[in-house]
């Protein structure tokens, strides 16, 4: 009996091990599409009306380039905003959603407009996730282990919340990794659309973000110390670098139409505020205490902190472990080829080169006391590269686990996967205040939750499904604010509510009102206005992972 179990086991995992490339697929359009499907649960955030704007301001420059009707007509589809030449904002590239003009034409009014912009995000965000893939597959040549790095950036709470709205950060760590992928192809097959393709990818990082502009650098001079070393400079090798250097810088200027009226001015007002984003301080909260930064500024490990506090322990892990089998490769494979040729694999050079592409900008920021502020989202260009480094940790892993034990490492994996899916389902749509339990007790007074107040129009919804949907001709939920951000955070959400919804709303001071809207982040940036809700029930509250996000009293 347990003989013929064994051979049926068996049999179902080679079946598997045969059909694991449509497995893979099938898996990833799984993910795809339940990202898409819960779309609508996120909000609006305080800067998406922002970072619309400055897609409109870019359009305008386009069209100030484009003559007659056609010029105009654009002009016309951007009006009321000014050219992103003349904007404070013109360092916030934004090239990644000049699709979405398109998009939103077919949207035409909110919410749908709205819905279509998170959608759009998300599409961008599991770019990022099959070029991870891509990357761990050309790495390892496993599917399954490819598959489980995939999901776990997918996985990640914040990075998986985030991905529906935040359009600039989750957008650099997506273009990366499409950088590093098509740079990866680019070095191993000497082609040259992946040169092409890896110099676009590249164009369009930088210009979300700076830091981009180090990913694409360190891939081509790694290219050349290749060439140079493996004494491989042929024309064809040599011409594919320099067409992946003219396609870059060609590219960049015609996705930034910022610089076009003055390059340089533009170049020297980017690395200003790359640095030091001055232009932002306001208050942050970490670890209980109030800090600014032209007063306070936070302590030189709040970065890392922060990492380490949101990012899911197994993933630490996996990061630490790939990093020492790292230096642990690389000093075994310098013994192993004698003291004069100090020789690495393929993998162990190109997860060493991975290690600085995370690890230097990291260094940097920690050093030279980098503007860091919403926890570290501004970073999060390197959590792609970090998530590598943790495939590779898994890769190692693999191969140092006795055969008895793979079984169990199986089963774990597949364990911690499925973990991870109920933690997003239950805590959806509010990953993007994850906390992992390094954070400590009560983080929601320590640490920020909801830093862009998406949490608010889910709020309404709530209040509404409570009191405002029973037919009944009871009259306006009269709903008040507390504080001068949560107000904006309520104004915001209304224009995305369905027209019926955001009818039964009243909004009024706290004096007329029934409820009040509570975000703990808006006590952050005004402290005056703490409200502790002594005596007063909560009629809705929003948690994530355990952590009060935000909350409505009831006054009456």
């Amino acid at each position: 009996m347990r003989s013929a179990m064994k051979n049926t086991i068996s049999n179902v995992i080679n079946a598997i091990i045969k059909k694991e490339k449509l497995i893979a697929v099938i898996v990833l359009v799984v993910m795809a599409a339940a990202g898409l499907a819960v779309t609508d649960g996120y909000g609006v955030h305080l800067d998406e009306a922002i970072e619309l704007s400055i897609l409109n301001s870019n359009i305008k420059e386009y069209s100030c380039y484009i003559p007659g009707k056609l010029g105009d007509k654009i002009a016309n589809a951007a009006r009321g905003v000014e050219r992103i030449s003349e904007s404070d904002e013109k360092d916030h590239g934004i090239a990644a959603y000049y699709g979405y003009v398109f998009v939103r034409k077919l949207a035409q009014r909110e919410p749908y407009q709205t819905l279509a912009f998170h959608m759009y995000t998300f599409c961008i965000f599991m770019l990022g996730v099959l070029a991870l893939y891509g990357i761990v597959k050309l790495l390892t040549n496993s599917v399954w282990q490819s598959l489980f790095a995939s999901l776990m950036l997918y996985l990640s709470p914040r990075m998986f919340g985030e991905g529906h709205y935040n359009n600039k950060d989750i957008v650099v760590m997506a273009f990366v990794l499409i950088t590093i992928y098509f740079g990866l192809k680019m070095a191993l097959e000497r082609r040259y659309r992946y040169a092409i393709l890896f110099a676009m990818a590249a164009a369009v990082a930088t210009n979300t973000k700076i830091a981009g502009a180090w990913f694409y650098g360190i891939i081509g001079i790694g290219y050349l110390i290749t060439l140079i070393r493996k004494k491989e400079l042929t024309k064809r090798n040599v011409s594919i670098g320099l067409v992946a250097i003219v396609v870059y810088v060609i590219s960049y200027v015609l996705v930034t139409p910022a610089m076009w009226r003055d390059p340089f001015g533009f170049i020297m007002y980017l690395v200003k505020y790359a640095n030091d984003f001055d232009r932002w301080d306001n208050n942050l909260l970490f670890e209980g205490v109030l800090y600014r930064y032209s007063v306070n500024p936070p302590p030189a490990y709040y970065l890392p902190k922060m990492i380490l506090i949101t990012t899911p322990l197994y993933i630490l892990v996996l990061i630490i472990y790939g990093v020492v089998m790292t230096a642990a490769n690389a000093l075994k494979d310098c013994r192993s080829d004698g003291v004069q040729n100090h020789k690495m694999t393929r993998n162990t050079i190109l997860s060493a080169v991975n290690i600085l592409l995370w690890m230097f900008p990291l260094v940097f920021a920690v050093v030279c006391r980098t503007r860091v502020y919403n926890g570290w989202r501004h970073f999060y260009f390197i959590y792609g590269p970090m998530v590598i480094t943790a495939a590779y940790g898994c890769n190692c892993l693999c191969k140092n686990t006795a055969p008895q034990l793979k079984k169990l490492l199986v089963v774990t994996g597949c364990a911690i996967t499925l973990i991870s899916q109920a933690g997003i389902l239950i805590n959806n749509p509010y990953q993007y205040a994850y906390f992992n339990v390094l954070a400590g007790k009560d983080a929601q007074n320590r640490y920020e939750m909801d830093y862009w107040m998406v949490s608010t129009k889910q709020a309404l919804l709530d209040l509404y499904r409570l009191h405002g949907n029973d037919g009944s001709d009871a009259g306006k939920i009269k709903l008040a604010s507390r504080g001068r951000m949560s107000a904006n955070a309520v104004n915001k959400a209304m224009r995305v509510l369905p027209e019926d919804v955001a009818g039964r709303f009243e909004i009024c001071g706290q004096a007329e009102a029934d409820y009040l809207f509570v975000n703990s982040y808006g006590f952050v940036l005004e402290p005056d206005e703490r409200f502790d809700g002594s005596g007063y029930v909560k009629e809705v509250e929003l948690k994530s992972y355990g952590h009060e996000v935000c909350c409505i009293y009831r006054l009456n």
